[in-house]
């Protein structure tokens, strides 16, 4: 899809079929869309999310005055069905290097853990809901299928510190989990995703980097 749509957008934001948006406050639609527009001008994040439905109940499971959060905090990873892109990230990441099942972007996130931490970031007073919840991804039948300890094992091969499993295991949700409880906001100066930057974390000389491209069916 990033393939075909035209590329003078500042922010990308990819949605699954199946997700329903709403405001906290029960705005309409119209204003939903300008808020979104707002909070990207307002933090101009590189990437991040809404607050799914779900998440909200665990927060509150975990003792967190959902009624209170502030309206943007810091985050480290999150659901594939909602995302939101600056474009240069889109430009260095995207297509995804390897395809198959959940977690073929997780990658991104690391990189953006390693590179630009305080530019990952969550809005709460936008919010979605998974509609679904099937699992039409877990199809081994796809060509390109992959389950996802093997594509973060074919990522770590290139990375500088080899240290992605434990970026997902321990670094990944002690910072998400911390951030939401604290409420940590995020940085709002602006700053792009620069390939020198990937250089110091990942060897971009690789082929299956440099060859990356779309596939219709992973």
């Amino acid at each position: 899809l990033y393939e075909k749509v035209p590329k003078d957008y500042e922010y990308y934001i990819f949605i699954d079929d199946d997700m329903d948006f709403y405001c906290p406050d029960n705005c309409s639609d119209e204003v939903l869309v300008e808020r979104i527009k707002d909070l990207l001008i307002k933090y101009k994040p590189l990437a991040g999310t809404f607050v799914e439905k779900q998440f909200l109940k665990d927060l509150k499971k975990h003792g967190v005055d959902t009624e209170n959060l502030k309206e943007a905090f810091t985050t480290a990873t999150w659901d594939q069905g909602v995302a939101f892109w600056h474009k240069s990230v889109a430009k260095h990441m995207f297509p995804i290097i390897y395809h198959g099942a959940a977690g073929s972007r997780h990658y991104v996130h690391y990189c953006l853990n390693k590179l630009y931490p305080m530019k990952m970031h969550a809005f709460t007073n936008i919010r979605y809901h998974n509609l679904r919840h099937d699992r039409e991804w877990v199809n081994p039948s796809l060509s390109q299928w992959k389950d996802k300890n093997t594509l973060y094992d074919l990522f770590n091969r290139h990375t500088k510190d080899k240290d992605f499993h434990y970026y997902w295991t321990d670094v990944f949700w002690e910072k998400l989990l911390g951030h939401y409880y604290n409420n940590i906001e995020p940085s709002k100066e602006f700053c792009e995703f620069k390939l020198e930057d990937l250089a110091k974390i990942y060897d971009v000389t690789n082929e299956f980097y440099v060859n990356r491209k779309a596939l219709e069916d992973s």
